[in-house]
């Protein structure tokens, strides 16, 4: 697909629900989000995760990389032997619903070779992405905070083609992927490091600050996912009832995998959600990228009441009368990381790091009771300020 069909339009389509104006005095943070957002979901945490993305307006999208880890990132009049998936449809439903026009396309379809790799040898269609992402850096006049949850190809091979740029415009890079253990050694067994283990390890080696998001140590998805993991479970139907009718049309289509036309789907009437899988044990889901997203955009969290807990910037928390009711629920902390050869573990250590470590781990100090409660009641806020 070339760059010219990736910029889409929605608002040719229906009338958009514009937002309320940004004040000339608001915090803006630069961003370029990489995501394996899929129409039908393999997993709809993500679609979770992009409606974070579009509800914080803080966040200035330059442009989204719908994250093509497995290859699937085709628009299905293109021949494939398995289903098809595409990021376009939510991807255009937030724009709608946001007001918001951002650039995107699909990413590297196959895994680098090597560290080096700048991946020029793939397909020339699927080139587009990595080019508007090195321009979008280009053209800033200020740095960039890079977001991935999916494989890290795209900003590895783009690392790979221009180093300089990197190092002098990204701000820093928020990769959710792998495990983060306090001291030893640990086996990096996980989804979004094995869609590209090269370009994972790569993102070390590249002296840009890496904020890394540890999704969870190996274990069952029932288990608690211990100090240095961001996930938490949620009981999805508090969380999409708290949002618009087009907020939670934009849910519904994605678990209904529906066929339908996505963008006249938003102007449904109040429709039923569909039961979710049950693996949260309470017919909730894991989520994973929320704290991450609160942390690049500069805002903190304030407890409003005795369970309700929102995600606001200090100003924003000043004027509401909330600044002394700010929770520390995590942080990040410096950790020394050395990659083992082959490309499979990490010698971590957080107790000793140096405090300028270029790597700093996402922590909570809280249980996973509290975190898990605080960060759903934040969640359901999130999806409530969703295009307003």
């Amino acid at each position: 697909m070339m760059l010219r069909l990736l910029f889409r339009a929605s608002a040719l389509l229906l009338p958009v629900l514009l937002p309320v104006e940004m004040h000339a005095d608001e915090k803006r943070v630069p961003i370029i989000y990489s995501t394996d957002l899929y129409h039908p979901p393999s997993d709809p945490d993500d679609h979770f995760d992009t409606a974070v993305l579009f509800a914080m307006r803080e966040f200035d999208v330059r442009c989204v990389v719908l994250d093509n880890g497995l290859g699937r990132q085709v628009e299905p009049e293109v021949k494939a032997e398995f289903r098809h998936r595409i990021g376009r449809p939510p991807l255009e439903q937030l724009m709608h619903i946001t007001g918001r026009q951002v650039k995107y396309g699909p990413g590297l379809p196959t895994k680098l070779t090597s560290a080096t790799d700048k991946g020029l040898q793939q397909p020339a269609e699927n080139q587009a992405s990595i080019d508007m992402m090195l321009g979008e850096l280009r053209a800033s006049e200020e740095k960039v905070t890079l977001f991935l949850n999916g494989s890290c190809r795209d900003f590895a091979a783009a690392f790979n083609r221009d180093p300089e740029l990197f190092r002098q415009k990204v701000k820093a890079i928020y990769c959710n992927a792998g495990i983060v253990v306090e001291k030893g050694v640990a086996s990096q067994i996980d989804y979004n490091v094995e869609l590209d283990p090269v370009a994972f390890f790569r993102l070390f080696e590249t002296g840009v600050p890496l904020y890394w998001c540890s999704t969870r140590p190996k274990m069952s998805e029932r288990a608690p996912g211990g100090p240095y993991s961001t996930n938490f479970w949620i009981h999805e139907q508090r969380i999409i009832r708290a949002g618009s009718l087009p907020v939670q049309n934009y849910f519904i289509y994605c678990l209904t995998g529906s066929k339908e036309p996505h963008l006249p789907f938003l102007a449904k009437e109040q429709q039923k959600i569909p039961t979710p899988r049950g693996i949260a044990g309470d017919g909730g889901r894991f989520i994973w990228c929320t704290a991450p997203f609160v942390h690049a955009a500069g805002r903190s969290i304030y407890r409003k009441g005795i369970a309700d807990f929102h995600a606001l910037q200090p100003a924003e928390a000043e004027r509401l009368g909330l600044a002394g009711a700010k929770i520390d629920l995590f942080t990040f902390v410096p950790a020394s990381v050395k990659t083992k050869e082959p490309l499979k573990s990490l010698e971590i250590d957080v107790k000793s790091a140096a405090p300028d470590s270029p790597v700093q781990v996402f922590h909570r100090p809280v249980t996973d009771t509290d975190y898990r409660s605080v960060m759903e009641s934040v969640l359901a806020n999130l999806a409530a300020e969703l295009g307003k």
